[in-house]
C-alpha cells in the first residue's frame, strides 16, 4: 500500500513533460501561459457562480451550479497540472485528477439530463424575448414569401399576433401571480386546498399537509379529513358544512385536528363555494392555518383577566378602570359595598357624588392636569362611606395604559383607605408637639451619649438644666462628671456604670452645681442600646430637674406627720360621733314611737266618740312621727355610709335583682325587665342591693299609673360595669336633676310619710365611696333613666339568669319579668 501511494506521487522512471516539447522557451512559454490562463479563467468562473447563488437564494435548481462549479473548477486543476508536469513527471496524480474531472462531469451531465426538462418548463422573459423574435422573424418571412396575400390576411394575421402576445403576457402574469401567491401563504403559515366533488379528493398544500399532520404522499380525501376532526367538533363542523352547500355562502370556522402523536391542534379554516352555470357546486377552495398557539395566548390572556377580576373584586380597595377622556367603565365591588351605587349611577362622572363638597373642585383640576399631561397621578381624597356616612380619606393612584405607539387605551387606578394613617398622623404631630411644649413646661433635657466614641450630644434644654448657655456644654462625659456634686458623684457614676455594665435601663437621681454655685436636684432616665454581641454603643435618655419636688418631698413629709397626728385624732372622734349616733337613735326615736303609741291608744279608747276630723287629726299625728322617724333611719344610714366594714364577696347581680323584687313586692300590675345576662362580680352586696333597692322603689313609689314599666340593664365595660334603671313614669323637670340627690330634696308632697329626700343622697354617696359615678336623663313625660358605674374589684363574668319565683315557675333565657300582686294599700307604706 505505502509503495503504491509513493508510486503515485513520485515521477519514477517518467520524463518531464517538457522533454517532449524539446524544451524548446518559446514552446514551452506558450503551453505555461495558456494553462494557467486557462486555470485561472476556470477558476473565475464558479467563485462568480457560488457567489451568484449565494446571492440568489430564491434561483431553482441552485445544486446545478454547485455541480457545475465544481467541473469547472476541476478543468482549471488539470491544467495546472499540465504546467506542473513541464517540470514534474507526476503523471499518475495527473491522471487521477483527470478521471475526478470526468466524474464530476458525468455526473454533471447525468444531473443536467434530469433537470432539464424541468428547467423547460420554466418559462424566463428571455425565452419569451426569443421567440417573439423567432415569431417575428417566421412573420417576416411568410409577409415576404407571401407578400400577395391580401390585406385582409394581413390584418388577421396581425390580430393572431396581438392575440397571442396578449395571451403569453396573461399567461405570465398568472404564473406570476400564482407564485407570490404561493409564497404569500407559505410566509404567513397558511396552507391551501380545493376539494373537487366529483371525485371526492382535496388538493393541498404542503403547508396544508403539515397543518393536518398528513404524509407528502398520502392522499387527501373528505373522509380522511374527517378522520383528523375532534369528535366534539364534528357534528358542528359537519352542520355547518351542509348548511354552506345548501345558500353556497362563504364560511369562516375553528375547529381541532388530532395529530398521529395524539396532540391537540386548532385549525382555523375558511372557504368558498364554485358552481357551475347551472348553479350547482362543483367545487370548494379555501385556506386553513394553525391557531394553536393564539388560543393558548387567548385562554393564558383569558386566566389573567380572571385572576385579575378575581383580585380586584375580593381587593380590599377601591380597583376602577375609565377610557382615556376619564368616563368610568369598571369598578370592583368594594366600590360598590363602599359607596353603595350601582354601575350605571358611577358611570362617567357619577363617582364624583361620593366626593366631599370640598375635594370636588380640587380633584377634578388634577385629574385635568394629569390628562393633559398623559401622565399619571396621585391624590388625597374624601369618599363618603355608606355604612355610617362618614366621610374618610383615601389616597387615590391613577396611570394610563398605553399601547405599542404611546397611544393612551384607558387609566387604571385604585384608591386606599388612609382615613386611620391620617388620624395616627394627626396625633402622632399633636402628640409631638405636646411634647415639646411638655418638655419645655416641664423642664426636661435629652441627651445622647456614644459610648464607642465618649461623645456626648444635649439638646439645649439640657444645657439649660445644668445652667450652661447654648452650645455651653463640652461634649464629653468628663465634662458632665465635672457638673456633680461632689457628694453624689460617686452614687451617680456608680449608677451609670451598672447600667452599661448589665445593658440595663438607667433610672437614678442625683445632685448638680450650677456655675453660680446654686445647687439643683436632676432626675435621670436613659436606655443602653447594645449590639447582637453585647458591646455597648449608647446611652439615649432624659433629665429632668425635680429640685421643687424635692422640696415638696420635704414638705411633704412634714405634712405626712401632720396628717398621722390628725387621723388619730379624727378617729378619737369617729368614736364619740358613733357613741353620739347610738343615743340618738336611742333617745329620739323611744319618745316618737311612744308618740305614735299614745295615739293609737287614744283613737282606741274613745272608739266611737272622736269626730272624724279628730280622726284625720290622728292620723296626721303619726305619719308625722312615722315621717320623723323615717329621717332619723336616714339622717343614721347616711351617717354610716363609707364607715362600716363590709367584706367584698362575688354576687350574681341578676339572683341579687330577684331578691330586691321580691322585698319590694310591686302591684301586680307593674312590669320589671331585667336584662337575661347580668354579671356575677366582686363587689359588696349589701351596698349594692341599697343602691338597686333604692332606684327601683322610687321608680315605682314616683309613678304616675300602676301599670308602669322599669327595665334594668348592664353593659361591661375594661374596668368597671355600668347599670341602667329606666322607667316610663311622669319624669323629672331638668331644674331638678341636680337637687334631687341633694339631702332632704325630694318632689313629692312633704305630707308623704315614706318620702325624706335621703335615698338618692345615699344611693349618690354609696357609689362615689365605691369610685363609681351616677347620671340622670329624665324629660317630662317621657319616663326617667339612671346610669351608674360600679369598678370591678375582680374579674367578672357574664352568666345567662336563671329567675324561680316563689311559686316555682322559671324563665329562661329571656327578660325577667316580674309581677307580683301588692296589697290594696300599698300606698301607704309604713315605716
Amino acid at each position: 500500500m505505502l509503495e503504491l501511494v509513493e508510486n503515485f506521487f513520485s515521477s519514477g522512471q517518467f520524463i518531464p513533460h517538457g522533454h517532449c516539447y524539446l524544451w524548446k522557451p518559446g514552446l514551452v512559454w506558450l503551453h505555461l501561459l495558456s494553462d494557467t490562463l486557462i486555470a485561472i479563467a476556470y477558476y473565475s468562473i464558479p467563485i462568480m457562480l457560488v457567489y451568484f447563488v449565494r446571492q440568489r437564494r430564491d434561483v431553482p435548481f441552485s445544486s446545478v451550479f454547485w455541480m457545475f462549479s465544481a467541473f469547472i473548477a476541476a478543468c482549471g486543476t488539470t491544467h495546472l497540472m499540465e504546467v506542473w508536469t513541464l517540470w514534474h513527471p507526476v503523471y499518475w496524480l495527473a491522471g487521477t485528477l483527470k478521471a475526478t474531472t470526468a466524474l464530476i462531469s458525468l455526473y454533471t451531465a447525468s444531473e443536467l439530463f434530469t433537470l432539464i426538462p424541468k428547467a423547460l418548463t420554466l418559462p424566463s422573459p428571455e425565452q419569451l424575448e426569443l421567440a417573439n423574435q423567432k415569431l417575428a422573424e417566421e412573420i417576416e418571412e411568410r409577409k415576404q414569401i407571401e407578400a400577395k396575400i391580401s390585406n385582409l390576411n394581413e390584418e388577421l394575421e396581425k390580430r393572431v399576433v396581438k392575440r397571442t402576445a396578449e395571451l403569453e403576457a396573461a399567461k405570465l402574469e398568472t404564473e406570476n401571480y400564482a407564485q407570490k401567491l404561493v409564497l404569500a401563504l407559505d410566509g404567513s403559515k397558511i396552507g391551501a386546498w380545493e376539494w373537487d366533488f366529483a371525485t371526492d379528493k382535496l388538493e393541498v398544500t404542503d403547508l396544508y399537509r403539515q397543518i393536518f399532520d398528513h404524509d407528502r404522499t398520502e392522499e387527501i380525501t373528505y373522509e380522511r379529513w374527517r378522520q383528523r376532526l375532534h369528535p366534539e367538533d364534528l357534528p358542528r363542523t359537519e352542520a355547518l358544512l351542509e348548511e354552506l352547500l345548501t345558500n353556497k355562502k362563504d364560511y369562516e370556522t375553528q375547529y381541532r385536528v388530532i395529530w398521529s402523536d395524539g396532540s391537540l391542534h386548532w385549525i382555523n379554516a375558511l372557504g368558498r363555494i364554485h358552481c357551475n352555470s347551472e348553479g350547482r357546486p362543483i367545487r370548494m377552495v379555501g385556506i386553513v392555518a394553525d391557531i394553536s398557539d393564539r388560543k393558548c395566548w387567548e385562554e393564558a390572556l383569558y386566566q389573567s383577566e380572571e385572576r385579575y377580576r378575581i383580585l380586584t373584586e375580593v381587593s380590599p380597595q377601591i380597583v376602577w378602570q375609565s377610557n382615556p377622556d376619564g368616563y368610568i367603565t369598571y369598578a370592583n365591588r368594594y366600590w360598590f359595598d363602599y359607596t353603595n351605587l350601582t354601575m350605571e349611577e358611577t358611570a362617567g362622572d357619577g363617582w364624583v357624588s361620593v366626593i366631599h363638597p370640598d375635594d370636588r373642585l380640587r380633584v377634578l383640576n388634577i385629574w385635568k392636569q394629569a390628562a393633559a399631561s398623559d401622565t399619571g397621578y396621585e391624590v388625597e381624597i374624601r369618599f363618603r362611606r355608606v355604612a355610617d356616612g362618614m366621610y374618610r380619606w383615601h389616597i387615590a393612584r391613577g396611570l394610563p395604559v398605553r399601547d405599542e405607539s404611546g397611544k393612551i387605551l384607558k387609566w387604571v387606578g385604585i384608591a386606599l383607605d388612609i382615613h386611620d394613617r391620617k388620624q395616627a398622623e394627626e396625633a402622632l404631630r399633636s402628640s409631638e408637639e405636646r411634647l415639646a411644649l411638655a418638655s419645655y413646661a416641664a423642664q426636661i433635657g435629652t441627651f445622647d451619649w456614644n459610648i464607642q466614641t465618649n461623645e456626648t450630644i444635649w439638646s439645649v434644654e439640657e444645657e439649660a438644666l445644668y445652667g450652661l448657655p447654648p452650645g455651653g456644654f463640652g461634649g464629653k462625659y468628663e465634662n458632665w462628671k465635672q457638673l456633680l456634686h461632689p457628694e453624689d458623684r460617686d452614687r451617680a457614676e456608680q449608677a451609670v456604670f451598672e447600667a452599661v455594665a448589665n445593658c440595663t435601663d438607667l433610672n437614678t437621681e442625683f445632685r448638680i452645681v450650677w456655675p453660680d454655685g446654686s445647687v439643683h436636684w436632676i432626675a435621670a432616665k436613659g436606655k443602653v442600646f447594645c449590639d447582637s454581641d453585647g458591646n455597648r454603643l449608647r446611652t439615649i435618655g432624659v433629665n429632668q430637674d425635680i429640685t421643687d419636688r424635692k422640696h415638696s418631698e420635704l414638705k411633704l413629709k412634714q405634712l405626712n406627720a401632720d396628717l398621722e397626728q390628725t387621723t388619730s385624732l379624727l378617729a378619737q372622734q369617729n368614736q364619740e360621733l358613733d357613741r353620739f349616733v347610738y343615743i340618738v337613735s336611742h333617745d329620739l326615736k323611744a319618745p316618737l314611737r311612744a308618740i305614735a303609741n299614745l295615739s293609737e291608744w287614744i283613737e282606741d279608747d274613745l272608739e266611737g266618740q272622736l269626730p272624724e276630723e279628730n280622726k284625720k287629726q290622728m292620723q296626721l299625728l303619726r305619719n308625722r312621727v312615722y315621717r320623723m322617724e323615717a329621717l332619723i333611719n336616714g339622717l343614721l344610714e347616711y351617717a354610716r355610709v363609707g364607715r362600716s366594714e363590709i367584706q367584698e364577696e362575688m354576687v350574681d347581680v341578676g339572683a341579687l335583682l330577684e331578691e330586691i323584687v321580691d322585698f319590694i313586692a310591686p302591684p301586680v300590675t307593674f312590669t320589671i325587665v331585667v336584662q337575661p345576662t347580668m354579671p356575677t362580680i366582686m363587689v359588696r352586696r349589701l351596698l349594692l342591693f341599697q343602691v338597686f333597692t333604692n332606684l327601683i322603689g322610687n321608680a315605682i313609689k314616683h309613678h304616675d299609673r300602676p301599670d308602669g314599666r322599669i327595665e334594668i340593664s348592664a353593659t361591661q365595660k375594661e374596668d368597671y360595669s355600668e347599670f341602667t334603671v329606666s322607667d316610663d313614669g311622669p319624669g323629672i323637670e331638668p331644674e331638678y336633676h341636680e337637687k334631687i340627690f341633694g339631702i332632704f330634696q325630694t318632689l313629692a308632697k312633704s305630707e308623704s310619710p315614706d318620702s325624706t329626700g335621703i335615698g338618692l343622697s345615699i344611693v349618690q354617696k354609696i357609689i362615689a365611696t365605691e369610685g363609681g359615678e351616677i347620671v340622670l336623663e329624665s324629660h317630662l313625660g317621657k319616663g326617667t333613666t339612671f346610669q351608674f358605674t360600679w369598678p370591678r374589684l375582680a374579674k367578672s363574668f357574664f352568666q345567662t339568669t336563671v329567675y324561680s319565683s316563689k311559686a316555682g315557675k322559671t324563665q329562661l333565657s329571656s327578660p325577667y319579668i316580674r309581677q307580683t300582686r301588692f296589697k290594696e294599700d300599698w300606698h301607704k307604706s309604713k315605716p
